[in-house]
């Protein structure tokens, strides 16, 4: 517990603390301010203005950070098309890999989710289902070419 790395003068126990975290862990935790008054810990939810957790705030959360997430994966997506793009490489080839990122080549699996194909098994080889990767990659009948 937190209550047992203080001191009795309401002071972090230094003793506790090297016993148990790292020095660069230890220089974080003496940067957070301790209360005067003792008191028994309670659970805050920073991201509501009572402090109280209820699902909109933690929907919000979420939806932020997924947001930040896209937005930082999208940059450096983009940034790698952008290169890409720019390569010396005959049209069909760009086509085929630009098709390969936007699982729009015609693979069995995809045209089975589709209702287009009656088999979503890889004809080739008839052992697992026709996906990109495996008709590209993980076939022993296509790794053999």
């Amino acid at each position: 517990m937190v209550a047992d790395l203080i001191d009795g003068q309401r002071q972090w126990d230094l003793l506790s603390l090297q016993s148990n975290f790292s020095q660069v862990d230890i220089d974080r935790i003496l940067t957070i301010p301790l209360s005067l008054f003792p008191h028994d810990d309670v659970l805050v939810w920073n991201n509501s203005f009572t402090g109280i957790y209820n699902v909109k705030y933690g929907y919000q959360l979420a939806v932020t950070l997924a947001e930040q997430e896209e937005s930082n994966c999208s940059s450096s997506i983009e940034h790698w098309w952008s290169t890409f793009w720019k390569m010396n490489l005959p049209p069909k080839v760009r086509i085929f890999v630009w098709k390969i990122f936007h699982t729009s080549l015609p693979a069995a699996a995809e045209l089975y989710r589709r209702h287009i194909a009656t088999s979503p098994y890889y004809s080739i080889c008839n052992s697992c289902e026709e996906t990109i990767n495996h008709a590209l990659f993980y076939c022993p009948r296509a790794k053999s070419v």
